[in-house]
Parts: C-alpha cells; sequence; structure tokens
C-alpha cells in the first residue's frame, strides 16, 4: 500500500517536472519540438489518469504532495502555456489578458477545485488545435487520448463528474 501511495506521489511529482520541460521548451522557441510537447502533454494526462487509483490504492494519510495534486494538473497547463507562448503559436498579449482574467476570477472567488479545473480546458483546447494545424499526427493521439478516456468512463462521467463540477462552480459562486 506504501508504495502504491509512493507511486501515486512520483506520478503527480512528474508533472510538475514536465511542466518546467514545457516552459523551458517554449523559451527555447521551439516551435519545431511540437511533437514533443504534445507527447508531454499526453505523457502528463496519463500521470493524471493513474495517480488517482494508485493514490486511492494506497489507503490512509493523504500526502503532501497528493494534497496537491490540482496544483500540478493546473501547473502543466501554465508550462504549456509558456511553451505555446513561447514558441509563437500563441500571442504573449493574449496569454497575459487570459491570465490577468483568471487572477481576478481567483482573486473574487478563491482558489478552487472546479475553477481551477476549467481554467485548465481552454489551454488545453488550444493546444490540440496548434497541434492539429502544425504537427497533425500529435494533434491525433491527443484527441484519440480523450476520446479514450471518455469511452473508459463514460458511465462515471455523464453521471458523476459533470454533475460534480457543476455543483462545485455553483458553489463557488453562491458562496462568495
Amino acid at each position: 500500500m506504501l508504495l502504491s501511495r509512493r507511486l501515486a506521489d512520483l506520478l503527480t511529482s512528474s508533472r510538475f517536472m514536465l511542466a518546467l520541460v514545457f516552459a523551458w521548451l517554449g523559451l527555447t522557441r521551439a516551435a519545431e519540438l511540437l511533437p514533443v510537447a504534445s507527447f508531454l502533454l499526453l505523457a502528463s494526462w496519463i500521470s493524471d489518469l493513474l495517480d488517482g487509483p494508485f493514490a486511492r490504492h494506497g489507503r490512509g494519510e493523504t500526502t503532501w504532495i497528493g494534497d496537491h495534486d490540482l496544483e500540478a494538473d493546473v501547473f502543466v497547463s501554465l508550462g504549456g502555456l509558456a511553451y505555446l507562448v513561447g514558441a509563437g503559436f500563441l500571442a504573449p498579449a493574449y496569454a497575459a489578458a487570459y491570465l490577468l482574467l483568471w487572477g481576478v476570477i481567483f482573486w473574487r472567488w478563491g482558489w478552487n477545485r472546479e475553477p481551477a479545473m476549467l481554467f485548465q480546458a481552454p489551454i488545453y483546447l488550444w493546444f490540440i488545435i496548434v497541434a492539429m494545424q502544425h504537427a497533425p499526427l500529435a494533434g491525433w493521439w491527443l484527441i484519440a487520448y480523450v476520446g479514450i478516456v471518455l469511452v473508459l468512463t463514460w458511465p462515471r462521467f455523464p453521471r458523476e463528474v459533470v454533475p460534480a463540477f457543476l455543483a462545485g462552480m455553483s458553489r463557488v459562486m453562491k458562496d462568495n
């Protein structure tokens, strides 16, 4: 059980590292490495999919890393955004406006799970669009992953995930 918890923490920690690699790729202005960046995004998504089951199998106390899983996810999306800007796939002004908007949202409504999940979605969507335009095979891999995860989680997704997300967003809006 301890091994499962450690593996979950390793997977979560790897996403923090992948985010730094994304940002580094962006700083090197490596537009030609879009397929590599897409693979890194795919790896981070797979890591996120697997760390939860390992953590639940590990039962018991949560760890500091496990408690910061959402932050790892957001950090990956920020790394992806940094890559998109640095590689020239997104104008810095658009990224700055997006971050400013979300800064105001988090300042107003606080750091909550559902808004943080929503923050990531447009970044990933733009990443997929860019990949489809400039590295179609990589884009199709990203789309295939999303499709496979939806199929595998379908009974749970519309019955639990979507209603929980909407309820959480409603709660955030009402509480503040």
